[in-house]
């Protein structure tokens, strides 16, 4: 018997409120004192394709998923065909077999003979009950959802407030319907089937926690940072920034954007931030690539910026609604000339929510752009969460010359060269500070120049800035014991399933792993990451894309080479168990492997 240990996977066709349902589970267990995580798996399309949702429920914050689930909820043919045997023995599945629906992409399209002998199969009439209360078939999520809850042996009051709550927008009448509907299949499973189920879950004493994306929490840690000023193109992944910051704008004093595209997005946020306010935008890889002629305006007016990439599948339009890790080398060059800019690569929602902050700090410190790379996976999964500690989170709006230090100066140099390689800036309108701002070479004081010396003492000044950041302490993070025989080594959203292939190696083989979470791409961390590795005794590189773009940085900066490499390119997340036997596959394969 499973208490409180559940992986269900909820699929339809677009337009049948996968997410929606999805969401709402996880809400409920958030409520019942569990942890949820949601991976949301959707094609580029409106409405007809196969949507699917992963929730895993713990006791534990949990962070990744497995191939084998333990529950199913099919609401269309093409779910039961393609999911039934990712079913464990012993798991169940909840679905209509007389009027499983069929979107108008999949016309033609028929169930394939259920021959599983080892799951419970649970016949509900989703549809015919939604038409005796007198509602639309759209109602089968409810109801199913409701034989889901039933199943699992949840208090149905607890599903009535989140019902009551995700479809408060509609009439009572449907709210009603869908109350009844969701009663049905509640009763259904939990007085003839619960019993014989062997995974159920128990409500718990929790404290409040959150229930959020990636994406919500590089949002709540701009608000944190002070941002008053957001504009972005929408660009899977990354669209529901705009989305959250959009609501919750006049809360907070925010001014948000949709321009005509992602040039005017960067150009607008540039604009915003010369004028003083913190500002930031934010883009998918392909609208990062129109971004960088700006990007370089930033870096050469010593501009402060802060960018939020998102990364999927390229090139081109690529999978618009995968995840992958493929842009990290784009992000570290992608400018004409040479300038600087810190790159930080956030591996949960704590972190997208904690490093965001800093993102904000460190811009104005240093002038330049600072990018905020993250992608699919952790953008837009949803997690619970505990809250956040926001201890020490204080802003730093770096040097500012205000109007009491510049009638001290006397001619005031916007471009000053100092030791730091920062010049203390002023904000238009502070009199005593007029200057001018050039995405020319420029002299100390803005003229546009191109004489040699003054050429060589910007661009040196400006390197400056980010060589005196010394990142060798926050710049990675290895958790686990420093003497573990394996080192696995990766960034970004990769950090939870390492974290769980780990636990299951250590249980599984006596495995002793620890993990080297790269967090700083630039400024590298190089002579840390050197001495983690060459202490190691056998290291694992792992990564969400298709050349080991984190190997290649290591091996450039460090002149150490991982030559045992895990990579996943379809576009996929890695699955915990998956990567727990290819892990076991490599060190069994490699000289000197402890399996």
């Amino acid at each position: 018997m499973k208490v409180n240990d559940l992986n269900l996977l909820i699929g339809g066709y677009a337009g049948q409120g996968v997410q929606t349902v999805a969401t709402s589970f996880a809400r409920l267990c958030t409520r019942a004192g569990l942890y949820a995580f949601v991976n949301l798996e959707y094609p580029s399309n409106i409405k007809g394709e196969h949507n699917y949702a992963h929730i895993m429920v713990s006791e534990e914050n949990t962070g990744s998923q497995t191939s084998h689930i333990d529950l199913l909820l099919a609401l269309d043919v093409k779910t039961v065909n393609e999911h039934i045997n990712e079913i464990r023995p012993g798991g169940a599945l909840i679905y209509d077999s007389q009027n499983l629906e069929l979107s108008h992409i999949d016309i033609g399209l028929k169930l394939n003979p259920i021959e599983r002998n080892d799951i419970t199969v649970i016949d509900i009439p989703l549809a015919d009950i939604a038409v005796e209360l007198g509602g639309s078939k759209r109602m089968i999520n409810s109801i199913g959802l409701g034989a889901v809850v039933g199943l699992l042996r949840l208090d149905f009051e607890h599903l009535a407030g989140m019902l009551r709550q995700t479809l408060s927008r509609f009439e009572d009448k449907i709210v009603k319907q869908n109350l009844e509907g969701a009663r049905h299949g509640y009763d259904k499973t939990r007085e003839e089937y619960s019993e014989r189920f062997g995974v159920f879950l128990k409500e718990r004493g929790a404290p409040n926690r959150m229930f959020l994306t990636g994406n919500d929490a590089v949002s709540m840690g701009a608000i944190k940072a002070g941002l008053k000023f957001y504009a972005s193109y929408p660009m899977s992944p990354s669209s529901s920034v705009l989305g959250y910051l959009s609501k919750h704008a006049r809360e907070y004093d925010i001014i948000t954007m949709l321009p005509e595209d992602e040039i005017s997005a960067i150009g607008l946020a540039i604009g915003a931030s010369f004028a003083g306010a913190r500002s930031m935008t934010g883009t998918s890889g392909g609208g990062f690539c129109l971004m960088t002629e700006y990007m370089g305006l930033a870096g050469m007016a010593e501009i402060p910026l802060v960018i939020f990439e998102s990364q999927r599948p390229g090139p081109a339009t690529g999978l618009p609604t995968r995840t992958e890790q493929g842009d990290l080398k784009f992000v570290l060059s992608a400018h004409q000339g040479d300038f600087p800019r810190i790159v930080i690569t956030p591996g949960d929602p704590a972190e997208a929510y904690r490093y965001t902050f800093d993102a904000f700090n460190l811009a104005d410190k240093y002038q330049t752009p600072v990018i905020v790379l993250s992608d699919k996976h952790l953008s837009e999964s949803y997690w619970t969460y505990d809250l956040f500690n926001s201890d020490n989170m204080k802003i730093d709006r770096g040097q500012v010359h205000h109007e009491n230090e510049l009638s001290k100066l006397g001619a005031y140099k916007r471009y000053l060269i100092t030791d730091s390689g920062i010049s203390p800036r002023t904000l238009p309108g502070t009199p005593g500070g007029v200057f001018k701002s050039t995405g020319n070479a420029h002299t100390e004081y803005g003229l546009l120049t191109e004489d040699s010396e003054s050429c060589v003492a910007q661009v040196d000044k400006r390197s400056r800035k980010i060589e005196s950041y010394d990142v060798s302490e926050i710049g990675i993070k290895l958790h686990g014991d420093s003497r573990a025989d394996i080192t696995l080594v990766g960034w970004g959203s990769t950090k939870r399933v390492i974290l769980d292939a780990i636990s299951v190696l250590e249980k599984r083989q006596g495995v002793k792993c620890n993990f080297l979470q790269v967090i700083y791409m630039e400024p590298f961390p190089a002579t840390r990451i050197a001495d983690v590795l060459e202490n190691s005794n056998h290291a694992v590189l792992i990564e969400n894309n298709s050349t080991g773009q984190l190997g290649d940085i290591i091996r450039q900066n460090t002149g150490l080479k991982i030559t045992d490499i895990i990579l996943k390119y379809d576009g996929r997340q890695f699955l915990r168990d998956e990567l727990v036997d290819r892990i076991e596959t490599v060190l069994k394969s490699s000289p000197g492997a402890v399996l």
